[in-house]
């Protein structure tokens, strides 16, 4: 082969070995992703001074800042993500952050002081609110200033809508024209002796504030204001309610009455020692029942006050007494329908034939619940059960009936035993034990590898009343009672609640479990089974957290709440310890946010001690213990934003 062909080849070899390779070194496809600069500065809050090699991530890049203070990230791809940043010395920090440009984030650190607070944190409901008018507080941003409203007129209204009312001189010619103007949407017209009010929809670019400031600077108007929002407060008006039913208080009903306080289309039954039918707090929510220790339709209680009354009447005050009549005790729900189911004697005890044909009545009265505030000992049972009342519940629960019972209250030495009450003890049944206001288990509550709930049974006011047989009459009073026969009864009532809300039958025993706070172990234990039952958790079907503390200044100018410590959740018995806060004068607080949306609003539970507390260097206080209280739409102002310390700042190129 000649060198001219030989070159020729060779040339053409080149060709098509570069022609084979450039796909292989071309540039990627586009994936769509766009990438962003971050930058800005660290400094020292109080002082403004640089703090150099402070550590910043976002996104898995990272950098430290140099003796100004700067720092600079690239190539962050375009999305939502966590901006972090920690020195030595100083509270760390971290807020989400959207990247769709280039950004300029810059933050003022506090430093860490040698102070340490603790103390204990005490969750209310409504009563005894104090001066909670909140707006925001964040779980997440250990050192975000979170935006509180703190003024006495707090307000609350409807988004994008106004009203206005015109002078009475104003033509409809006017008024049309500045409608059209201000491209506002009329939603009603009141015709006033003294003018015209409107009630408009404003426009999706325009704030509810910035229309009614435009409106009211106008010579044509009287004046513009929001659309404010009005609340029912759920607290009832009972007579014994706010003094003497603190059970109420501990499973959280009153959060719970601002979703739902029951309805009469739910069915209870109290298959117990009867009914006082003429209770005054009781008889509007009772349908006709049956004694089936008498046999007959008449299921009055003719229990003496010798033999402690009528145990079923305080059983179904618990439930189901009138509320909000002025007058007595407060239920669980306020509208209810009671069934009483008469199978106990006047000394306290009933047999298996007639408690298993109550159940089974009851049952065929199409009831949703059965509450069984009685029991025995299953080692006084052959076997351990009884097969008549075995088959009974189980029709029951075949029938979708959820079936609640005490799990007893101990022996004769009114300690409680290791093991649970039968029928309560059946996998088919609901398990309650009992405990006192502090929370702790009552003595007498029996505990064991069945128990499933725990409710208040310690000291519980309820409706009462006994039969006098020289008079042959029944006389209708209140009293305290204790037993897992009181605690039953509370499950009951929130189960019924849960159905009223349209929870179905089959849901309800994992909504009490799941959402019941924890008392003893994480978990269930054999102490306190899954937990305290929590009335508004198991409405809102989540488990509620345990509330946060931090220490805090206060900005009223700006309405604004400055974190001065880490914010730290607190321990089971509500216990908690802030460490390394800043030296100044800070109040303690403390939040629930319920529904996790970052602010503080109705719904959720705010606290705060009464005064600002001396924190200097080496500072341990003791001690200093927070009311936290239910915030609900009366006691609310307008939810604000969360105000992080990071300043973010989009960069037009």
């Amino acid at each position: 082969m000649d060198s001219k062909k030989y070159k020729v080849l060779l040339t053409a070899f080149i060709v098509i070995g570069i022609l084979l390779f450039l796909p292989a070194c071309s540039p990627e496809p586009d994936t769509g992703y766009k990438y962003y600069d971050i930058y800005g500065w660290v400094t020292e809050y109080n002082s403004g001074d640089p703090i150099k090699d402070a550590f910043v991530y976002i996104a898995g890049q990272t950098a430290y800042t140099d003796e100004t203070g700067y720092y600079h990230i690239s190539n962050i791809p375009e999305g939502v993500h966590t901006w972090r940043v920690s020195a030595d010395g100083y509270q760390g920090y971290s807020e989400t952050i959207e990247v769709s440009s280039d950004l300029k984030v810059s933050i003022k650190l506090f430093p860490i002081g040698d102070g340490n607070v603790s103390g204990k944190v005490t969750v209310n409901n409504n009563t005894g609110y104090q001066r909670v008018d909140v707006s925001t507080a964040s779980t997440s941003n250990n050192g975000s200033a979170v935006i509180f409203n703190k003024s006495s007129d707090g307000i609350q209204y409807k988004e994008n809508e106004i009203l206005v009312k015109y002078k009475n001189e104003v033509s409809t010619l006017s008024t049309n024209s500045l409608e059209n103007n201000n491209g506002v949407q009329i939603m009603g017209t009141r015709e006033l002796p003294d003018g015209k009010v409107k009630h408009y929809r404003i426009p999706e670019d325009k704030t509810v504030s910035e229309m009614v400031d435009y409106y009211n600077n106008l010579p044509e108007v009287e004046w513009a204001q929001p659309n404010y929002i009005y609340h029912i407060s759920a607290i009832p008006d009972d007579e014994y309610y706010i003094y003497e039913q603190r059970g109420h208080i501990i499973t959280n009903l009153e959060a719970a009455w601002d979703v739902e306080k029951g309805d009469n289309s739910v069915t209870v039954a109290v298959v117990d020692s009867g009914i006082i039918p003429d209770h005054p707090d009781l008889a509007g929510n009772l349908v006709p029942g049956h004694d089936f220790v008498d046999d007959d339709n008449d299921p009055t209680d003719k229990t003496p006050e010798s033999n402690s009354g009528s145990h079923g009447t305080h059983v179904a005050g618990i439930i189901g007494a009138v509320t909000n009549n002025g007058t007595g005790v407060a239920g669980v729900n306020w509208d209810v329908n009671i069934l009483p189911v008469r199978v106990m004697g006047t000394d306290g005890s009933g047999f298996t034939d007639v408690i298993a044909d109550g159940i089974r009545y009851a049952v065929n009265n199409n009831v949703d619940i059965i509450n069984l505030s009685l029991g025995v000992d299953p080692s006084r049972l052959e076997n351990g059960s009884d097969p008549y009342m075995d088959d009974a519940i189980n029709y029951a629960v075949n029938n979708g009936v959820i079936v609640i019972a005490a799990a007893g209250n101990g022996g004769s030495d009114s300690i409680g035993d290791s093991y649970v009450d039968y029928p309560a003890n059946m996998d088919s049944t609901i398990a309650v034990g009992a405990v006192d206001f502090n929370k702790d288990i009552a003595s007498f509550s029996n505990y064991g590898q069945n128990l499933d709930l725990v409710a208040p049974g310690v000291g519980i006011y309820s409706t009462w009343g006994y039969y006098d047989g020289y008079n042959y009459e029944t006389i209708s009073d209140y009293y305290n009672m204790s037993g897992t026969s009181m605690a039953t009864p509370y499950v009951s009532g929130i189960a019924a609640l849960l159905l009223a809300n349209g929870v179905p039958s089959y849901e309800v025993r994992n909504r009490l479990t799941s959402t019941a706070v924890d008392l003893g172990g994480t978990g269930w234990d054999q102490y306190y089974g899954y937990g305290l039952v929590d009335a508004y958790g198991a409405l809102l079907g989540k488990k509620l957290s345990k509330p946060y503390v931090m220490a805090a200044e206060f900005d009223e100018t700006t309405n604004t709440v400055y974190p001065r410590s880490e914010i730290v959740q607190v321990n089971d018995d509500g216990t908690y310890s802030l460490q390394n806060v800043t030296p100044g004068e800070w109040y303690i607080i403390a939040y629930r946010d319920v529904d996790d949306n970052g602010y503080i609003d109705a719904g959720d539970y705010y606290g705060e001690t009464s005064n600002t507390y001396s924190i200097n260097t080496d500072t341990s206080l003791k001690d200093i213990n927070v009311n936290m209280y239910y915030v609900t739409g009366y006691n609310t102002s307008t939810s604000l934003k969360i105000n992080g310390i990071a300043e973010i700042e989009e960069v037009n190129n």
